[in-house]
């Protein structure tokens, strides 16, 4: 009897310290679950500001090649003054041969008189890139500055303004970010799509990458899939390559 009294009590006994070490066996993979999600959660942050910090990155070079083309065509036209300044020199001096002559010089006339028409000509499309620049500039600072309300008004006005500008793919470009960081999916979409009719432009590959994150938040898995996908093989090697790859994996 007392034999079976201890057999019990040890039974009992090592059921209490199972069930004790299950649990504590769960708390601490569910304290494991948590870290790794906050840890993605973190890693898709930093993601998200590096992307961020590219657009800005490839603006700047745009900017940079904008105002090195403003800078050779500057350039240019001083050469050009500066070559009509000599022959109108020439002209009004005259052969040094030591002969007077009391002819006018009418080429120099004439040669000196459509410069002004000339230069007005030359020095207009500097000036109008020069203001379609620093409109768009007003723009991006406002999404630099998270004025989202105030960029996505200049934005407009500068696609309205300049319907032909190069620099159209980088408008709906950010007015997509800024849409997609109010979750505003819809919006962000449209704006996306615009961007990838653009097929020279920078920010094609990342607004590709953007339609599968709003496919997939919408949970419209197949689209992502679709979306991941040709980003994969539009633009293998490349960081939102590298992303799409992932997001893929993380749906399957």
């Amino acid at each position: 009897m007392l034999k079976k009294l201890l057999i019990a009590t040890v039974l009992l006994s090592s059921g209490t310290v199972y069930a004790d070490s299950y649990e504590l066996l769960q708390q601490q993979l569910r304290s494991r679950d948590a870290a790794i999600l906050d840890m993605q959660n973190r890693i898709d942050s930093n993601e998200q500001v590096i992307r961020d910090l590219q657009g800005q990155v490839d603006d700047l070079k745009y900017q940079l090649n904008q105002f090195e083309m403003q800078f050779n065509s500057l350039q240019k036209q001083v050469s050009e003054l500066a070559g009509r300044s000599a022959i109108t020199a020439d002209a009004v001096q005259g052969p040094a041969t030591g002969v007077q002559t009391f002819e006018k010089p009418a080429p120099a006339v004439s040669s000196k008189a459509p410069a002004p028409a000339a230069q007005e000509k030359q020095s207009a499309a500097p000036s109008s890139s020069q203001d379609e620049q620093k409109a768009y500039d007003l723009a991006f600072a406002r999404v630099s500055s998270n004025d989202f309300p105030g960029a996505k008004v200049a934005f407009g006005n500068f696609i309205e303004q300049y319907p032909n500008s190069k620099l159209l793919p980088n408008c709906f470009y950010w007015l997509g970010q800024m849409a997609y960081k109010q979750q505003h999916y819809d919006e962000a979409k449209q704006n996306f799509l615009k961007v990838t009719q653009y097929s020279d432009s920078q920010k094609r590959a990342d607004s590709i990458y953007k339609l599968g994150q709003i496919s997939q938040a919408t949970k419209d898995t197949a689209k992502a899939r679709k979306f991941y996908q040709l980003v994969m093989k539009s633009y293998p090697n490349t960081t939102e390559a590298v992303m799409a790859q992932r997001a893929l994996e993380s749906i399957k």
